[in-house]
């Protein structure tokens, strides 16, 4: 059964001023009736036993009632502080150990992400390199099909020249053959324009001359 320690403090009389201080220990459900509804009585039976013959007013009797923590109380009290202790560590310990571990994930993580950047750069490199390869390739291919139009166009020019000389020699017209040939070397519209504005001008010059004769 749990233990509780009473405590009573005052001042009585008995031939003179007496005072009064004592502390017992007694079972906790006695102990209550100290601080019950019938405590006045209670505290002058106290009295009577401690103090005997000493006249009091119980009402101005302290009271102080302390219940007593046992073996068992005591030793699970020092266990829950050393669990708790223990925990407090335990947590402590997990917490670094979490810290660490995040630490390390976030340098992992930072390693990961550099290793990641490298390969993102590497490839936007390899792909601006294959970009630039096609671009050039594209501008090598339309050259070398300029450059053989241009060609073609030449050989066709030769071939064209080539007939019409045959023609001259076999007898074909003078005027024909230098008009053909002239015409065939204006390989541009603004030398086939300049040709035809000369041709014009020479026809408006015969007119006019012969208009001129003939007036």
């Amino acid at each position: 059964m749990s233990q509780s320690k009473v405590t009573i403090k005052g001042t009585g009389q008995l031939n003179g001023p007496k005072v009064i201080n004592k502390t017992v220990e007694m079972d906790t459900s006695m102990a209550k009736e100290f601080t019950g509804g019938n405590r006045y009585q209670v505290i002058e039976a106290f009295v009577n036993k401690h103090y005997p013959g000493v006249q009091i007013n119980p009402k101005n009797i302290g009271v102080n009632v302390v219940p007593i923590k046992s073996a068992s109380e005591k030793n699970t009290k020092k266990e829950t502080t050393s669990n708790s202790k223990n925990t407090k560590d335990s947590e402590k310990s997990s917490s670094t150990k979490n810290i660490a571990k995040g630490a390390a994930l976030a340098v992992g993580g930072l390693l990961l992400s550099d290793d990641n950047n490298e390969e993102k750069n590497e490839f936007d490199l390899n792909q601006e390199k294959e970009k630039i390869e096609l671009e050039y390739f594209k501008k090598q291919k339309e050259i070398e099909h300029q450059n053989q139009l241009l060609v073609n166009k030449q050989k066709l020019k030769a071939e064209k020249l080539n007939v019409l000389k045959t023609n001259f020699e076999n007898g074909g017209n003078k005027f024909e053959y230098y008009f053909m040939r002239t015409w065939t070397h204006c390989d541009n519209w603004w030398k086939k324009g300049l040709f035809i504005y000369f041709i014009l001008f020479i026809i408006s010059i015969f007119i006019q001359g012969i208009s001129s004769i003939l007036n």
